[in-house]
């Protein structure tokens, strides 16, 4: 599934843009610029145009949603990692580029960096802990919670 992700705060954000990309919030998927056209007082080409632009400017992106199982990744996996604070901002943005995380954040409480990874199996998980994750600078603690069972997402899970 399509996800259409915006940044409304991004100065290239017009009031017909914003009540247009408001009612795509609230549309699952989100609507056809036809239909953005209507909520938004514009022609569909114009919002085409204007999607595009914003698109171009950074403004806008997509993601996709899948069952990873679909795939053969049998195996997702919440990372709770304890950094050291000079080191948070390069351990984060290291595990965001890594094509095994799917999520990473800043977080408080006991743990101040949580991600979550999709694995094939329980040795790569493990493979992925003492090979990229272990070596990252300022890592005081990490737990790790693998998932039983996937009771919701964006996209239905297998049963």
């Amino acid at each position: 599934m399509l996800w259409a992700v915006a940044n409304t705060t991004c100065r290239v954000w017009s009031r017909e843009a914003r009540r247009a990309a408001g009612t795509a919030a609230t549309s699952v998927p989100a609507p056809p610029p036809d239909e953005l056209s209507t909520a938004a007082g514009r022609s569909p080409s114009g919002v085409q145009r204007h999607l595009d632009r914003l698109r171009g400017e950074g403004a806008l992106g997509f993601s996709v949603d899948f069952d990873p199982r679909l795939l053969g990744y049998d195996m997702t996996t919440r990372l709770w990692l304890n950094v050291a604070p000079a080191h948070l901002r390069t351990v984060g943005e290291t595990l965001a580029t890594h094509p095994e995380i799917a999520f990473a954040a800043a977080v408080t409480g006991p743990s101040n960096l949580v991600a979550s990874g999709v694995f094939r199996t329980p040795a790569d998980l493990y493979d992925y802990i003492d090979r990229r994750v272990g070596p990252l600078p300022g890592i005081r603690s990490m737990e790790t919670a693998p998932t039983l069972r996937e009771v919701k997402r964006l996209v239905p899970a297998l049963p």
